[in-house]
């Protein structure tokens, strides 16, 4: 297994900067698979070692960093409101099911709701593990960047697979059966590369593991070339203040489309940078940016007012959001060129590299489709 996968990766190596390019623009991905030394657009936590922590359980039981040397461990993050994370429970249960036998194997349960809410939601939903509460604050410092978030940490407590946001059917847990059970067949070998996924439907698992790594790497390109550079997809969705927006409207014009919702950290957390596009390009009637929340109108209302927010915003079904976004939970963002097609594409964290990626995006669209004006 090992020694096919250094193949895989000698193979690949000859169309990094391929492969890199759209890890930067693109985040539509099944599984990114990303050489050691740090490369932009690569997921910020990944490869990180974990943050010290000391955090107690329902039970009064404390458990710090430490705790996670020497065995594959898997973090939940979750509270009792957020149903996608509630949603996610029984998948998780056959995860822990499988390798919860396994020594070299822990799983953790941090809980943004104070230790009294958790203790409830423990007996309403028959949690059979211990939980520990952590303020949004502290869960933000542990790489929570929204909820629910998994995370996979190695022998030597690095960070080295992250899940963010809501995904359909709960397939992202495949994935992680998939590197957990590599991580410990490997007999924690330290692996020659770091695992990043994002938004993903996982084939169904073979009985030969390396026909998987194969099929992976293989829907890394088909995933990608079907995101970026293809024409967005029909939609009709109506603002907060009833004005009507459909594909048509993309025509023409340079357009950012947000996907958020209030729950999500990193969403809100993108909201500055939003109001600041929207200024610097206002007076532009070449460019437009399009906000769709997946909150009811009350709540986006709220968020409006609460957040200052300058720009219209779309409340959208979520099974219309995840169709959008390609399925790629919150927050995503794309932009889509004057002809309507979709020319950056980036899901999860936004950091401040994505950001300049993206400003720079929009000037270069602007330049190259308006150039004649």
């Amino acid at each position: 297994m090992r020694e096919l996968l250094y193949q895989i990766i000698s193979a690949k190596k000859a169309c990094c900067g391929l492969l890199f390019f759209f890890v930067f623009f693109s985040s539509h991905s099944q599984v990114d698979f990303i050489l050691n030394s740090p490369q932009i657009g690569s997921p910020s936590f990944i490869g990180k070692l974990y943050p010290e922590f000391t955090l107690t359980n329902t039970n009064g039981d404390t458990i710090t960093e430490q705790a996670l040397k020497g065995k594959i461990t898997v973090i939940d993050f979750w509270f009792e409101a957020c149903a996608p994370c509630i949603n996610e429970f029984d998948a998780l249960n056959q995860l822990i099911s499988t390798f919860k036998n396994n020594p070299d194997f822990q799983f953790l349960s941090f809980s943004l709701d104070p230790h009294e809410t958790a203790k409830r939601a423990i007996q309403k939903l028959g949690i059979a593990y211990d939980v520990y509460p952590v303020t949004a604050e502290e869960s933000m410092r542990l790489f929570c960047t929204a909820c629910p978030t998994n995370l996979i940490i190695d022998q030597e407590g690095k960070v080295v697979y992250m899940k963010t946001g809501v995904h359909p059917n709960n397939l992202h847990i495949r994935q992680m059966e998939f590197v957990t059970a590599f991580l410990l067949t490997e007999n924690n070998l330290k692996s020659p590369y770091l695992y990043s996924i994002s938004a993903s439907v996982v084939p169904e698992p073979r009985k030969n593991q390396s026909d998987l790594v194969m099929e992976i790497f293989k829907q890394i390109e088909e995933s990608r070339n079907a995101a970026i550079g293809s024409k967005f997809m029909d939609f009709n969705v109506t603002t907060l203040q009833g004005k009507t927006i459909t594909q048509d409207d993309l025509q023409g014009k340079i357009t950012v489309i947000d996907f958020w919702e209030e729950s999500c950290h990193p969403c809100v957390a993108l909201f500055g940078f939003f109001n600041n596009l929207h200024l610097k390009y206002k007076d532009n009637p070449a460019f437009q940016l399009f906000s769709f929340s997946g909150d009811s109108k009350e709540k986006a209302k709220n968020v409006i007012e609460n957040h200052n927010l300058l720009f219209a915003v779309s409340c959208i079904e979520r099974n219309e959001i995840y169709r959008l976004n390609y399925g790629t939970g919150y927050p995503s963002v794309l932009v889509i060129d004057s002809n309507g097609i979709v020319s950056f594409f980036e899901t999860g964290e936004i950091t401040e590299i994505k950001k300049n990626a993206i400003d720079n995006q929009i000037d270069i669209l602007l330049r190259t489709s308006f150039s004649k004006h």
